[in-house]
């Protein structure tokens, strides 16, 4: 029986690419998985998205492909009203000319160009049609006008779970021509979900203005846990890729530093830190399931890998194709890194190197950072 898996897709822009890669390797891998849940936040959202929309694994990655192989330049996902260049005499009057316009924008980019690549790449039919073969999509946003966090999903039961839980103002709905429509709004609500305050303009939907999840949910690891208590889905195993480095690298930005480049290295080390954190609240949870009598017994195995570089790659640096293409190239070397040492051990231990819910969770247990207590194994 394949093992049923939730898949977790962090933050990152444009190093969103290792998660191709990633992806790719374990698909040609061919374990015996089957991806019940998809959940991210910003470009794990819209990764995450992609995928959800195929049934079938395979064709999800080779749609996820498509959309990367396709972005070549930064304004195929947003433009600036600011110089990117202030060098030079010309450039600061460039730069003290376009002030002005700036501080009356409500962000530093303009996603216009993402919306029409969200467009493009994502159609509520095949979420609906996917939901129907029993994959739950799911991704996060924050409204900024309740403070409250909203999980969107294909599935009525998990809206109205994420309702319960996080009492938010705005109606969701899978009907259609109702203000908090999901179907009406599935791009707007994956724009916002991309969309960090002050990089991106708030999105408007049912008079909220929503952007990313990831101010309140970066992994997002709680959207599986939750749907897994309510039994709305049933994971065997929870798979986490993220798209930075466990340890946020030293950073070698412009002398004096731009505010964009300030912005975008804020961001970084606040997604990082908060990334780490969901998953050690996510292995303590594991923990006190394990150790408690009064909690109920929900252990979830877990699987949370890092990248172990970015080769400098900035968020919003789409321009860097060659750079971007070895960061996928790491994302696949990562991937069959895992495979090899779940199969490794699987041989040593005799058992099928498909790999079974009875192998995997013996593996999770004997690598894990406390062996035998924490379900959790980082590659």
């Amino acid at each position: 029986m394949p093992i049923s898996v939730a898949l977790v897709l962090s933050g990152g822009g444009a190093k969103g690419e290792f998660q191709v890669g990633f992806l790719e390797a374990l698909d040609e891998a061919r374990l015996d998985l089957r991806f019940c849940f998809f959940t991210g936040v910003s470009v794990g959202a819209l990764n995450a998205t992609c995928l959800a929309q195929y049934p079938d694994f395979s064709a999800g990655v080779r749609a996820l492909r498509v959309v990367w192989d396709g972005i070549e330049r930064n304004d195929q996902v947003y433009t600036s009203c600011i110089p990117r260049n202030t060098e030079g005499l010309l450039n600061k009057i460039r730069l003290l000319l376009a002030l002005p316009k700036l501080l009356k924008r409500p962000s530093l980019h303009d996603a216009a160009p993402l919306r029409k690549l969200i467009e493009a790449s994502v159609s509520w039919d095949r979420l609906a049609d996917s939901a129907r073969h029993g994959c739950i999509w799911a991704v996060g946003v924050t409204s900024l006008t309740d403070g409250r966090y909203y999980l969107v999903s294909n599935d009525e039961r998990f809206v109205r779970v994420g309702q319960e839980r996080y009492k938010g103002t705005l109606a969701l709905t899978l009907e259609r021509g109702r203000p908090g429509s999901i179907p009406d709004h599935v791009v707007d609500f994956v724009l916002a979900s991309a969309s960090m305050p002050t990089m991106f303009s708030p999105v408007e939907v049912g008079g909220h203005l929503l952007v990313d999840g990831g101010l309140r949910d970066v992994t997002p690891l709680s959207a599986p846990f939750l749907a897994a208590r309510r039994e709305i889905c049933r994971p065997e195993l929870i798979l986490v890729v993220n798209a930075s480095p466990r340890e946020t690298p030293p950073w070698d930005g412009p002398r004096p530093p731009r505010i964009t480049d300030i912005a975008g290295r804020g961001t970084e080390i606040m997604v990082n830190e908060i990334i780490r954190n969901d998953v050690e609240v996510a292995e303590v949870l594991n923990e006190l399931a394990q150790s408690s009598p009064t909690t109920p017994p929900l252990r979830l195995p877990i699987v949370v890998v890092w990248p172990d570089t970015t080769f400098g790659l900035e968020a919003l640096d789409f321009e860097r194709v060659s750079v971007r293409r070895r960061l996928r190239e790491h994302g696949r070397t990562k991937g069959h890194q895992l495979v090899e040492q779940l199969r490794s051990f699987l041989r040593v231990q005799g058992l099928p190197e498909e790999g079974d819910v009875r192998g995997w969770r013996a593996w999770i247990e004997a690598s894990g950072p406390r062996a035998g207590a924490t379900l959790t194994v980082h590659v």
